[in-house]
């Protein structure tokens, strides 16, 4: 150890020898007072240029009463600037060298309002440039700078590669070749012509963020005439009027092919409108739909709508928000003012998640370009690669790629592989686009449903979903044969925070004849908890004794599950209602019929709907139940302040059998009393499984 600290300590005092040697002061003095001369020169240069352009303003002002220059900034460049360029050019540490290979060691930035002002500067300057430099800034600049457009840019740019974390651009303007590179860390420019001599630019990038500019691109990207060439097929396209799309979709899920669509989509462009027809088959679903006129009209699978666009717009925009797909694309291209959008919040747990799309709404410019992979353009074809993962979050989603095919400078093509919106989900696309003359008109739409009201009644219908207590009263009507009865009833239901329900349902049954089985009348209520349905029914009796007529019950106790109940309905409906076996005999051999409907379909079930002071719906009943013996339901819904406030049905059932129900809210927003529920439940012994 004593023999490395003597060597430490003959090191330290042989460098201060050293360096302080009168020697090394004057040698250092002798290198470094040309270069300050150098310098010197540079900001007397840099000086005689800025006060000559003060005095041109000057002059300007007092003999035309205005300034041609908006702001004069000048600046000389560091000597430590110099020295890092030195190093990085690796060129030799001399003044000759330091002349003729450092560009831009001095500069003045000179800011006009008017371009012909730039040229008559120049002018003016002329007389203080050494002889024979020429211009102070070639016309090709100017004129490039002042007819500046995406044309003019992709023009311009010779090549554009990508290689070992730098981006390397070639261009040319007017007969000067420019370069210029760019990585996390600086941009530099050479090549440009200022006052006949060869400058070049260089930007120090600090400070931008605290993620480092992506610099593990491998492999080139492309030639930029080829990427120029797309980029403009890309801008002819967006400025054409008439499109025809032929598309092909096939989404997968863990290899099984879910989705299979074809059609193809027809746009034209009238002002700021874009008319579009579409006709598409979804899992040989056919849908078609078409929009002019300020009109939707849809044909799905055989249900026809129409729809006016300032209804529908609010209706998508809520929907969207509700799903958790506010992307700000989206809202750009179908703007609607918050007052216009419906309060669907809550339906928002029940939203399906999607996180690819939860993470695309977070995704901006440097993201996307974080998840380029490479980017290739050849033959009328750029290929896109996208890492998924980083473009959607979605955890070894692998890479997507997307193809761009153009010919004659448009776009004629667009296909997707392996596109990610899920875990397990896969899409592949192809579009053919063609531009043929089109007018696209709306079909007749008599024979569509008007959903024009639709927005309003989602409205209502959300603010009475948020009421979360319910408690209605009404009637139901039974008419067979010469008999027509009345069945009173109450209904009460609560949601809790978790979405349980609650319910009781109590039916005071009068005897009919034929029809129910009790002489004296049948009093049944009904008890939804924890996913099991009690019944209490109490057939009513009466006894003649001494003191008169005596008055008891015979009490029943069931329960069940909603599986039971979908299984055999009518069974259930039998004791609910305490109905003879000849009436449950009957119903039971009219839906011998039953179950040839197959694969139930929501949009087969509804037939008509119109609003007025209420609205209207006809469904299918025989659809619905799968039985050809029952007659189609009438739907009444009457609004009031904002809710649904009562309904009406009707249906008929083996042309003999008529039901009528009408219900409305009772003490709508009071609290609901539902201590008719007896506590218990589960553990009574009295109800057995039915």
């Amino acid at each position: 150890m004593k023999i490395e600290r003597l060597i430490e300590q003959a090191r330290e005092e042989l460098i201060t020898d050293i360096v302080l040697s009168d020697e090394f002061m004057n040698r250092m003095q002798e290198n470094f007072l040309p270069i300050e001369r150098l310098m010197s020169y540079y900001r007397c240069a840099i000086m005689e240029v800025e006060t000559k352009f003060r005095v041109l303003n000057e002059q300007f002002s007092l003999q035309y009463d205005r300034n041609p220059i908006e702001s004069i900034k000048a600046r000389v460049k560091s000597f430590d600037s110099i020295l890092k360029k030195v190093k990085r050019k690796q060129i030799p540490f001399s003044l000759e060298s330091i002349e003729e290979n450092i560009n831009g060691i001095a500069g003045v930035r000179v800011i006009c309002s008017f371009q012909e002002d730039i040229y008559m500067l120049a002018d003016k300057l002329a007389p203080i440039l050494p002889e024979g430099e020429g211009e102070l800034i070639s016309g090709d600049y100017i004129d490039f700078i002042s007819s500046i457009s995406a044309d003019s840019v992709l023009e311009a740019i010779d090549s554009l590669t990508y290689v070992n974390g730098k981006a390397v651009l070639k261009a040319h303007i007017g007969s000067d070749k420019l370069t210029g590179s760019l990585d996390d860390k600086r941009l530099t420019i050479d090549g440009i012509t200022v006052a006949g001599k060869t400058a070049g630019i260089t930007v120090e990038i600090a400070g931008i963020s605290d993620t480092p500019f992506r610099t593990d691109i491998a492999g080139e990207y492309a030639d930029a005439p080829e990427v120029a060439d797309a980029l403009v097929a890309a801008y002819n396209t967006y400025n054409k009027n008439s499109f025809r799309l032929q598309v092909q979709l096939e989404g997968m899920a863990d290899g099984v092919m879910t989705v299979e669509c074809s059609g193809t989509i027809e746009l034209v462009r009238k002002g700021d409108e874009l008319d579009a027809h579409v006709y598409v088959n979804i899992n040989k679903k056919p849908v078609e739909l078409t929009y002019a006129q300020g009109r939707f009209a849809c044909n799905y699978n055989g249900l026809k709508f129409s729809i006016a666009k300032e209804q529908l717009i609010p209706i998508l925009a809520s929907v969207s928000d509700t799903m958790g797909l506010d992307i700000e694309l989206l809202d750009k291209l179908l703007p609607v003012k918050p007052e216009d959008k419906i309060d669907l919040s809550v339906f928002k747990k029940y939203a399906k998640e999607y996180p690819a799309l939860e993470h695309m709404k977070g995704l901006d410019a440097k993201g996307l370009l974080e998840a380029v992979v490479s980017l290739e353009a050849e033959s009328g074809r750029l290929t896109l690669v996208m890492d998924s993962e980083k473009l959607t979050g979605i955890e070894k989603a692998g890479e997507s790629t997307v193809y761009f095919t153009y010919e004659n400078g448009l776009i004629t093509g667009v296909s997707a592989q392996r596109l990610r919106p899920s875990q397990s989900n896969t899409a592949d696309v192809a579009v053919k686009i063609t531009y043929p003359e089109l007018n696209i008109a709306l079909p007749d739409l008599a024979g569509y449903i008007n959903a024009d009201s639709l927005k309003k009644l989602m409205g209502e219908f959300a603010a009475t979903a948020e009421l979360r207590q319910y408690r209605l009263t009404g009637k139901l009507n039974a008419k067979l044969l010469l008999f027509n009865e009345n069945i009173p009833f109450d209904m009460r239901f609560t949601v809790d925070e978790k979405d349980n329900v609650r319910g009781w349902v109590k039916f005071d049954i009068p005897y009919v004849p034929g029809l129910t089985q009790s002489n004296n009348g049948t009093v049944t209520e009904l008890y939804l908890e924890n996913d099991a349905v009690y019944i209490k029914r109490a057939r009513k009796t009466k006894k003649l004794t001494w003191r008169g007529w005596k008055y008891s019950a015979d009490y029943d106790y069931i329960k069940f599950v909603n599986e039971s109940f979908t299984a055999d309905p009518i069974k259930y409906i039998q004791f609910i209602f305490n109905l003879t076996d000849g009436i449950t005999d009957t119903v039971r051999d009219s839906v011998t019929d039953a179950g040839s409907r197959g694969e139930f379909l929501p949009e087969k079930a509804l037939k008509n709907f119109y609003a007025d002071s209420e609205y209207h719906f006809t469904l299918d009943g025989a659809y619905i139940t799968d039985d050809k013996n029952f007659s189609d339901i009438k739907l009444d819904i009457r609004p009031s302040g904002g809710y649904l406030d009562s309904l009406k049905l009707e249906t008929k059932i083996i042309s003999i059998v008529n039901i009528k129900v009408e219900a409305g809210l009772a003490d709508r927003g009071k609290p609901v009393d539902m201590s008719v529920i007896p506590g218990g439940l589960a553990a009574d012994g009295r109800y057995r499984w039915y």
